[in-house]
């Protein structure tokens, strides 16, 4: 995988993060720390520190969104490919390794899975913190029609992005199985000489 890609979607994902954590920062803060804390947002060395931070937070929330989606990914993993031999990461080395064309497709896609991923498990985080600080903070101003605003608006995103996860896996694994067994087709003409 591109390494530049990695890291832009890994700075996503850790954004995302970033916000939800950020939201339950500021209601442990008070006033005269929120607005230190908006001036250093301006300094250059603060977006330094920021996408440092990003990436990490990447990394972890992305782990544990995969540890999440785990069991859910193996079961469509043993409806699409039962009992894949080799293991699905061999049959996608092998189908990629001639055609680097496929292997940037593979890619992509698997990163927009990740994407997809994450922010299932992130989206319903930054709905909920956004609803806490909101209703600690400004409890006078916020009205029940805002917070169903927000849980409609973070459930929709949530499922979208569940429902676009499940679908790109499930291409991505029937595209692994379909060109692993043209592979297989070939190498097997291959070796006999046709």
């Amino acid at each position: 995988m591109n390494v530049s890609i990695l890291f832009i979607e890994l700075m996503i994902i850790g954004f995302q993060t970033l916000i939800w954590i950020t939201l339950l920062i500021f209601l442990q803060v008070s006033g005269s720390l929120n607005a230190l804390i908006f001036k250093c947002m301006g300094l250059t060395s603060f977006s330094l520190i920021i996408i440092g931070t990003c990436y990490t937070l990447g990394v972890f929330s992305d782990r544990l969104a995969d540890l999440l989606f785990a069991k859910w990914n193996e079961k469509l993993k043993n409806i699409i490919i039962q009992n894949p031999s080799p293991n699905i990461g061999t049959m996608r080395y092998l189908i990629g390794k001639n055609d680097s064309n496929l292997n940037v497709f593979l890619d992509y896609t698997r990163s927009r899975i990740r994407i997809c991923r994450a922010s299932a498990f992130n989206i319903p985080l930054i709905m909920l913190s956004l609803i806490l600080y909101l209703v600690i903070k400004h409890k006078y101003t916020i009205t029940d029609s805002m917070i169903y605003t927000i849980l409609l608006l973070g459930s929709g995103l949530s499922f979208i992005s569940i429902y676009t996860w499940k679908n790109l896996t499930i291409r991505h694994l029937n595209l692994i199985k379909t060109m692993f067994k043209e592979y297989k087709k070939t190498s097997s003409n291959a070796s006999n000489g046709h």
